[in-house]
């Protein structure tokens, strides 16, 4: 997910994640940064739900198979 932060972080809030941070917001837009964020993978169905949620760790080809 991408956006404005504020944004960003009311849909996280929504999904009962953590909020993205960028600590160094002070420095210009165009230079290397940090951020810190949620690692985990959300599973829309069809329906718009995330009924499935796999934790910062789950393979790709974990999840892959069950999509």
């Amino acid at each position: 997910m991408r956006g404005e932060l504020v944004r960003v972080n009311a849909i996280q809030e929504r999904l009962g994640l953590p909020p993205a941070m960028r600590p160094d917001d002070d420095r210009p837009a165009d230079d290397d940064y940090t951020v810190g964020h949620a690692a985990s993978v959300l599973a829309f169905t069809t329906d718009g739900l995330a009924h499935l949620r796999y934790p910062f760790g789950t393979r790709q080809a974990d999840w892959a198979h069950d999509l």
